[in-house]
């Protein structure tokens, strides 16, 4: 839907292979998959950054009538939202540190780990106002060369990448 309203490329067929590198998913336990947990193999990541996870479901009937409602009203039971079809009932994953027990964030997953690289620079109370394009497509693809921020003064600049700018 993201190409459809002027983001192209921004296709889940495009944006998947992302969203697996960045998950380090969990599979549910057998007490989990009893309980209703599902999921799809080839849907998820298991070396990225982000921990997923599924928390403690409730053995109790819930599932069980949320799923009889959805599909009451034509919205089928979905294995796994992951693999793109989100239209349905599930019992999804959460962004979660097991071993800690506490919500998995992006801070967590990409800043902690790295705050101390001498080549990451974070820039606080700055606004990304658009990314800078190359002029030149390689092989159909276009490559971003900078982004356009503003900084807390008000100053407009393009910051340039050497390599990756995120």
């Amino acid at each position: 839907r993201l190409e459809t309203i002027g983001n192209t490329g921004w296709t889940w067929k495009n944006l998947f292979p992302y969203y697996r590198k960045s998950e380090n998913f969990t599979v549910p336990t057998k007490s989990q998959t009893s309980l209703g947990a599902s999921y799809e193999a080839g849907a998820h990541g298991h070396e990225g950054p982000l921990d997923v996870a599924f928390t403690q479901i409730e053995s109790n009937n819930l599932t069980t009538y949320l799923n009889r409602t959805f599909q009451g009203m034509g919205l089928p039971w979905t294995e796994d939202v992951n693999g793109g079809k989100m239209r349905g009932f599930n019992l999804y994953p959460s962004t979660v540190n097991l071993e800690e027990y506490v919500r998995e964030d992006a801070a967590r997953a990409y800043y902690w780990p790295y705050k101390s690289r001498p080549n990451l620079h974070v820039l606080l109370n700055t606004f990304a106002n658009r990314i800078v394009w190359d002029g030149e497509a390689r092989d159909g693809d276009i490559t971003a060369s900078g982004v356009e921020i503003t900084s807390r003064n008000g100053t407009v600049r393009v910051i340039n990448a050497e390599k990756e700018d995120i």
